[in-house]
């Protein structure tokens, strides 16, 4: 029981620790993530021992382990913004929470998923599409012609943006309304920004579509920080895509900090995980759908502009890999003038 202990009040300062330095070292970075994680895991297998280990004083055994319970789900949530009571929310499907959001002109279903470049399943993500019926669909790592080969499998009403690259560096956009104002932010390994304008009914939506480089060695950590300063510089209304980052990293707080919120943090349950590379739950929360936080005027409005709109998550869920390693994310959101 004592070593057990330990090695929580290990992660918990691991946890807390990590998220305020600037970590530059790739395992480093995996441990931000993964370390609240730990910590909500170790917390309960604590609770258990401690039920286990005064087992005639049952009432003492319960509130211990509750106390333990509630310090480790704190501590995660402080290192990853989200609320303790989203951590303990519990989780709904995709079509269900689509399902339960009033529909209408002012709602915006955004669909985002790493799909696996050369293993990932035309197929089975048109499924996904086809269940939740969203109305705009990021995919990383989609060819132009996986796009397309989605759309086919579909009811083909999609307007399809892609960048045109080929392999992990491929970046794809499918909108249910024509997309104009279509460029590519180069960046520093040419990891995908596309960034375009979304024709919705009600007011024109800016989205940049991200794919940021995975930290796994010193010089792709530096082009990851690099990546993550030019999206903080971004003047748009949503951020969608795998970022390689979470809350718990200082450089995707940054891009917070510059006026997005995550719907995950506002809206989502649970830890958000999204990532694994290997069969069974996902480990690291890099997938995220960002929207302009409210006040947060676009550069390019003048006077005369349309000006910026007012963009609140109502829902997020996670659905299924569909012959990925990332889970896709749905958000809904109401666009408000």
């Amino acid at each position: 029981m004592r070593n057990l202990t330990l090695v929580l009040l290990a992660a918990a300062v691991l946890s807390l620790g990590l998220r305020w330095w600037d970590v530059g070292r790739p395992l480093l970075i995996s441990l931000a993530m993964a370390a609240p994680v730990m910590v909500i895991i170790l917390g309960a297998v604590a609770a258990v021992a401690v039920g286990l280990t005064v087992p005639v004083r049952v009432p003492s055994a319960v509130a211990a382990g509750a106390a333990v319970i509630a310090g480790s789900v704190l501590v995660a949530g402080l290192a990853t913004d989200i609320s303790p009571s989203r951590l303990l929310s519990r989780c709904r499907s995709a079509e269900a929470v689509v399902a339960d959001t009033a529909t209408g002109p002012d709602r915006l279903v955004m669909y985002s998923h790493n799909v696996l470049w050369k293993d990932g399943s035309p197929g089975l993500v048109a499924e996904q599409l086809e269940s939740i019926d969203p109305d705009i669909a990021v995919l990383a790592e989609a060819e132009d012609g996986f796009a397309r080969a989605v759309a086919d499998r579909t009811d083909g009403r999609w307007h399809i943006q892609s960048n045109g690259a080929a392999g992990t560096l491929s970046m794809a956009v499918l909108s249910r309304w024509p997309v104009s104002n279509v460029f590519e932010i180069e960046s520093s390994e040419r990891n995908p920004v596309l960034v375009l304008t979304v024709e919705h009914p009600s007011r024109p939506l800016t989205l940049a579509a991200v794919h940021t480089t995975a930290p796994t060695s010193s010089a792709r950590v530096r082009r990851w920080k690099r990546e993550l300063e030019q999206l903080a510089s971004l003047d748009v209304d949503l951020l969608v895509g795998d970022f390689n980052a979470s809350a718990a990293h200082r450089r995707f707080r940054s891009v917070l900090s510059a006026g997005y919120r995550d719907s995950h943090t506002e809206v989502g349950c649970g830890t958000g995980l999204t990532w694994t590379p290997f069969p069974g739950p996902s480990l690291l929360h890099l997938d995220h759908v960002l929207v302009r936080a409210p006040g947060q005027a676009r550069e390019a409005d003048g006077d005369d502009g349309p000006g910026s709109p007012h963009l609140e998550p109502l829902a997020l869920a996670r659905d299924g890999r569909a012959g990925s390693d990332h889970q896709a994310v749905v958000a809904v959101i109401r666009i408000g003038p």
